[in-house]
């Protein structure tokens, strides 16, 4: 019923004494409901009732408009109207613009937001950077030294990705050695961005890496590596040259979605069978024994 039935929800909270009260949790909750059901003009009709509206009644009307491409007119007005803004209703135009992609909007915005006296957070930084050319995201990597470290993910790996747009491959790979912390989703975003620059071998010894730093791979890194495996003229001819030094636990990834992507030639799972089943390195002047 509160999800579908912001109505009844309103019925019930003034029967029982909640609702214009000073109860601004509930009449948040409130407006949340009118939101989710995209009921703006009760949203906006409560909003005006309510005797002490805080940040995050707005917010949480501003937030809801900007996730249809055709309020966004009505979101920057509501945004415009709103007396005293934060980091976070800034947030939300600045991704709300992004994520539709207005990225001219965004940056606009995230200019002036730099020019106030609300000082942009790291994810302010991490939904501005992909939206952002190589010049001026090296403008915005500039400010985020002086201000964070890389120890949020999310911030780092977009700002990796970011160089890696351009082919920036040496300053992406920068970036990642200097984040304290990396999670799965940073390492697969570099071996993507290696694969993507034509600089799939590179990738390739990243994912080996994984391994030894104990990162364990998911299904979309051995979509990457293979690939990369398929796209290779010596994988189809036989050449196991791009196999050495794989653990037996690579291999038992590898073999696994290499059968769930029929792409990848026949060859390289019989390949990879046999140095399984054999249960070493079968390699002899790069070419594999018995194939």
């Amino acid at each position: 019923m509160y999800k579908y039935n912001p109505q009844s929800f309103h019925a019930s909270l003034i029967k029982n004494g909640l609702l214009y009260n000073n109860n601004v949790y509930q009449s948040n909750l409130l407006l949340r409901s009118y939101i989710k059901s995209q009921s703006f003009i009760e949203a906006h009709k409560l909003l005006h009732l309510l005797p002490h509206p805080n940040l995050v009644s707005y917010n949480t009307i501003l937030s809801g408009f900007f996730k249809s491409s055709l309020l966004l007119s009505q979101a920057l007005n509501f945004f415009d109207s709103i007396p005293q803004k934060n980091c976070q209703s800034w947030n939300i135009v600045i991704s709300g613009f992004a994520q539709h992609q207005r990225l001219q909007q965004a940056l606009t915005h995230f200019i002036k937001m730099c020019r106030c006296s609300i000082k942009p957070d790291n994810y302010t930084y991490s939904i501005v950077l992909p939206c952002c050319d190589f010049e001026f995201g090296k403008q915005v990597h500039a400010e985020v030294v002086k201000v964070f470290n890389l120890s949020d993910e999310f911030l780092g790996t977009n700002l990796l990705r970011m160089y890696s747009g351009p082919g920036e491959m040496d300053s992406a790979k920068k970036v990642f050695d200097e984040m304290p912390r990396r999670d799965l989703v940073t390492w697969n975003a570099l071996i993507f961005c290696y694969s993507k620059c034509g600089m799939g071998h590179v990738g390739v010894e990243l994912f080996r890496q994984m391994g030894i730093e104990g990162v364990i791979s998911d299904g979309y890194t051995y979509a990457i590596v293979l690939n990369e495996f398929a796209s290779r003229s010596q994988v189809f001819g036989g050449n196991a040259s791009a196999f050495i030094d794989f653990t037996m636990w690579d291999l038992l990834g590898l073999l696994y979605y290499a059968v769930l992507l029929p792409q990848l030639c026949c060859c390289l799972r019989r390949c990879l069978t046999q140095m399984l089943f054999l249960g070493h390195q079968l390699f002899l002047d790069s070419d594999i024994v018995g194939v």
